[in-house]
């Protein structure tokens, strides 16, 4: 298993359990907005007229998992 294969299995399941949840979270913020910039917002602006909800539904959220707190089960809690 090469060490790309490994963390690629890894790192998602580490964010499972609490693990970089701020880093996952500013990963996945932009990636939904390039979706939503890419793919949406060229039919229109709005996002009830692109079906494009979905994805800042997500990117918010997503901003939420970036200043919460990783919860009381995760594996690196304070």
């Amino acid at each position: 298993m090469t060490p790309r294969r490994f963390l690629a299995f890894l790192l998602p399941r580490c964010r499972h359990v609490g693990f970089f949840n701020p880093s996952g979270g500013i990963a996945r913020i932009g990636h939904m907005a390039v979706a939503y910039w890419m793919v949406h917002a060229s039919n229109s602006l709005y996002p009830t007229n692109n079906f494009g909800d979905a994805a800042i539904l997500f990117c918010f959220l997503f901003l939420y998992l970036v200043f919460a707190d990783p919860g009381v089960w995760s594996v690196n809690k304070q």
